[in-house]
């Protein structure tokens, strides 16, 4: 199994032996040669003594023939100890997004108890990311998974069949679609308030060209960095938001419950509730992306720690980040928090021109996605080729951007957007679709059994009243 003539690629130095053993039997090999003195496996060092070490496949060397390099021996670090940090970037980045900006709303939207619903609601997505974690740990034992991202879509036919694939595949595209829509939405509002410019044709053609040409974009290395700015501009909204907390606490020399003043604000408003669960799902709702992101981390073994303790993190400051927003505005908050910065009009010029930045390069990252699913299906059509390519290449992406552009140009709350889109696809993905897969491949107690049919309840009686909202919100 871990022969090293096994687990050599050709000329890639960088799959060496896992054994760290060195052979010195002078033997003439039958396929690799190897003539370095030293190549580093990530955090193990492995050391070749002879100049031209012999490597024979069929018959290994013998015990005396073998000996552990002191320098391997020094950096052998043990890889089920190790903590992907990188993969809670990830997490983090998947759902800590522009979303944000409208959660504290909720609290004034469905009173202050809201929070203690949000709470459980955060307890659940992070249960069925664990749990969505464990599927990808199990499927990539298989041998058809173990160089495979996993995605959704594999597991959906792996636990079941083609249909709920079908299904899920649906559900992906609409919610791509519907991310795009909010996407262009919050970059009209973006750029009214940093340029002050009026609703006109014009400005919508502009936006239709600009986004169009965007999706040509082919390395996606070259603006990746550029998805950092968001996470930027998020954390320097919350320094400042502590900055504004700590001089408010200063000024006026209040204790907490008095700066609060809970006793005048709404405690529970029944009637909000469902929206502001959607809303709140559309900010702790990535896990239709999940697989991929889980099934990249080197370290599997420590995969359900690392999520749990991410969720941990970013829940913490979620509440942290609605709580000083709560304190500071109360019930004035905005639905989105930017527009209570009208007291620093440079900072939230800034804070505006990083969003944008952000969202306007994270577009063709969401829009490819769902064009190459539509280039493939129409590359399947008996039509003529030239008639293919221009569909394909030209036709059908500038149909799309022009549909996307127009509903986010005339459809004017953000917070609608995010509340459909909670309410139907990112319960469906983040609440139902986890339970449902749970349920069918796991092995469970009656405890875990009558809890993820709890969540999948929870989760039908969401799209009910969400079904009923958008009625209204669309009428």
């Amino acid at each position: 199994m871990y022969d090293p003539s096994t687990m050599m690629k050709q000329n890639d130095k960088s799959y060496l032996s896992k054994s760290l053993l060195l052979w010195d039997d002078g033997s003439r090999p039958h396929k690799v040669v190897v003539d370095i003195k030293e190549e580093h496996l990530g955090n193990v060092s492995v050391i070749i003594n002879s100049p031209s070490v012999t490597m024979r496949i069929n018959s290994p060397p013998s015990p005396s023939d073998m000996s552990i390099s002191p320098l391997s021996s020094k950096n052998i670090v043990i890889e089920e100890d190790k903590y992907d940090y990188g993969l809670s970037l990830n997490i983090i980045k998947s759902i800590c997004g522009i979303g944000i900006l409208g959660i504290p709303y909720t609290v004034k939207q469905s009173g202050y108890s809201f929070m203690i619903i949000m709470f459980i609601i955060a307890i659940i997505t992070g249960y069925n990311a664990t749990n969505i974690g464990k599927l990808v740990m199990d499927l990539k034992k298989l041998e058809k998974y173990k160089n495979v991202h996993l995605t959704y879509f594999n597991i959906s036919e792996e636990v079941y069949d083609y249909k709920l694939k079908t299904f899920v595949q649906i559900i992906w595209s609409i919610e791509i679609i519907c991310c795009c829509i909010l996407i262009i939405n919050l970059s009209f509002t973006f750029m009214h308030q940093i340029f002050d410019l009026t609703d006109n044709i014009y400005l919508l053609c502009s936006f239709i060209i600009f986004f169009y040409c965007l999706t040509f974009i082919k390395n996606y290395n070259k603006i990746k960095i550029l998805s950092s700015f968001g996470l930027t501009a998020i954390f320097l909204l919350f320094c400042f938001l502590i900055y504004n907390l700590i001089k408010f606490y200063l000024q006026n020399n209040l204790s907490f419950l008095e700066s609060v003043n809970y006793k005048h604000h709404t405690f529970i408003h029944y009637k909000n509730i469902p929206k502001s669960i959607a809303i709140t799902l559309f900010c702790l709702g990535g896990h239709v992306i999940f697989p991929e992101i889980f099934s990249s981390t080197k370290n599997l073994k420590k995969l359900k720690k690392n999520i749990i303790y991410t969720w941990s993190l970013y829940t913490s400051f979620v509440v942290t980040f609605i709580l000083i927003s709560f304190v500071l505005f109360g019930d004035s908050i905005s639905d989105d928090i930017i527009n209570n910065l009208n007291e620093s009009y440079w900072f939230k010029k800034i804070i505006i021109s990083l969003l944008l930045i952000n969202i306007v390069f994270t577009f063709p990252l969401m829009f490819t996605p769902l064009n190459l699913r539509i280039i493939l299906n129409i590359k399947s059509l008996n039509i003529n080729k030239s008639l293919k390519i221009f569909l394909y290449r030209y036709f059908i992406r500038f149909c799309l951007i022009l549909i996307i552009c127009i509903i986010g140009f005339y459809w004017k709350s953000y917070l609608n957007i995010m509340s459909v889109v909670g309410g139907f696809l990112e319960n469906t993905t983040s609440i139902i679709l986890p339970s449902v897969l749970t349920l069918k491949y796991f092995k469970l107690n009656l405890f875990e059994k009558i809890l993820n049919i709890l969540i999948i309840e929870f989760g039908i009686i969401l799209l009910g009243f969400t079904l009923y909202d958008s009625y209204y919100i669309l009428k």
